[in-house]
C-alpha cells in the first residue's frame, strides 16, 4: 500500500468537497463577525435549503415553509446542480435521503409514511404488456445528476433501463406522449392524480424496491434546531411532502 494512498484524501468525494466549502464559508463568516460583532452574525437567520419535487408548484412549499419558519431564509430548487452550490452556506437540508447522504450531511429527521422511511413506487405506461425486467426506457426526475439518478432507478427496478431525467414531476406524463419513454416512474400515492391529468389510457406496475422518503439533514447547531422546529410543523406540510410524521 502506498504511504500517499493513505494520507491524501479524495478531493473529488462530495464530504470533502462539501467540508472545504464549509470551511471557506466559515472564513467569511469570521471575517464579518471582526466587522460587524459576533453578535451581529449569531442573530442572522440560518437556511434551509429545500429539494423535493412536488405534484404542485415549488412556489406553494416554498410559501408554506417561510410561514413556518418566518426568521429563516428558505430557498427551493429543482436541480441538484444549484442545490450543491448553495450547499456552502446551508445550515440544514431538506430533501429525499439518497440526495442528503449524497451531499454528505448528518441525518437528522426522517420523514415516515405508514410507519416506514420509505414509500413505493410505480411504473406507469401506455403499454398493457409492460414488464420491470424488459422495460427499455424510465422517465424519472432528476435528483443525483444524470449518472447517479442513473444508478438509482437503475437499483429500484433491478434493470438497465435508460433513464430520461426531468427537472419535476409535471414534465413526466409529456414523455409518455412523445414516445420518449416507455414508461415513467412516480410515488405509487401520486398515481391517481397523474391518470386524472392525461386522456392516455395508462397501465401500472408497482417497482420492487421502495424509494426513501424526505429527511433533513443539518450541518451546524443552527441546521439541527431547524429540524426540531420542522418535526412539530402542521400537516398540510407534511401532506405536500408525502409525509406523515418525522422521527
Amino acid at each position: 500500500m502506498r504511504i500517499g494512498a493513505v494520507l491524501m484524501p479524495n478531493m473529488s468525494h462530495p464530504r470533502v468537497n462539501f467540508q472545504r466549502r464549509r470551511l471557506l464559508a466559515l472564513g467569511a463568516g469570521a471575517f464579518s463577525a471582526a466587522l460587524l460583532g459576533a453578535s451581529d452574525v449569531e442573530a442572522a437567520n440560518a437556511t434551509l435549503v429545500v429539494f423535493v419535487h412536488l405534484d404542485a408548484k415549488l412556489r406553494l412549499l416554498q410559501s408554506v415553509l417561510e410561514k413556518l419558519l418566518p426568521d429563516v431564509d428558505v430557498r427551493t430548487f429543482s436541480r441538484f446542480g444549484d442545490v450543491k452550490s448553495a450547499l456552502a452556506t446551508a445550515d440544514a437540508v431538506l430533501a429525499l435521503e439518497p440526495v442528503v447522504s449524497q451531499l454528505g450531511l448528518s441525518i437528522v429527521k426522517s420523514g415516515t409514511r405508514a410507519g416506514k422511511v420509505t414509500e413505493p413506487y410505480t411504473l406507469v405506461s401506455t403499454n398493457p404488456s409492460l414488464k420491470i425486467n424488459s422495460v427499455s426506457s424510465v422517465g424519472f426526475v432528476d435528483i443525483l445528476g444524470r449518472r447517479d439518478t442513473t444508478k438509482f432507478v437503475q437499483g429500484i427496478l433491478r434493470g438497465n433501463a435508460q433513464v430520461q431525467r426531468v427537472t419535476k414531476l409535471q414534465d413526466l406524463l409529456p414523455l409518455l406522449q412523445l414516445k420518449m419513454a416507455e414508461a415513467i416512474l412516480v410515488p405509487s400515492r401520486l398515481v391517481p392524480s397523474f391518470r386524472e391529468k392525461t386522456h392516455m389510457q395508462l397501465f401500472e406496475v408497482l417497482a420492487p424496491n421502495e424509494v426513501p422518503l424526505p429527511v433533513i439533514g443539518a450541518s451546524t447547531p443552527r441546521g439541527r434546531k431547524l429540524a426540531d422546529r420542522l418535526q412539530s410543523a402542521n400537516g398540510n406540510l407534511n401532506n405536500l411532502l408525502g409525509i406523515q410524521a418525522w422521527r
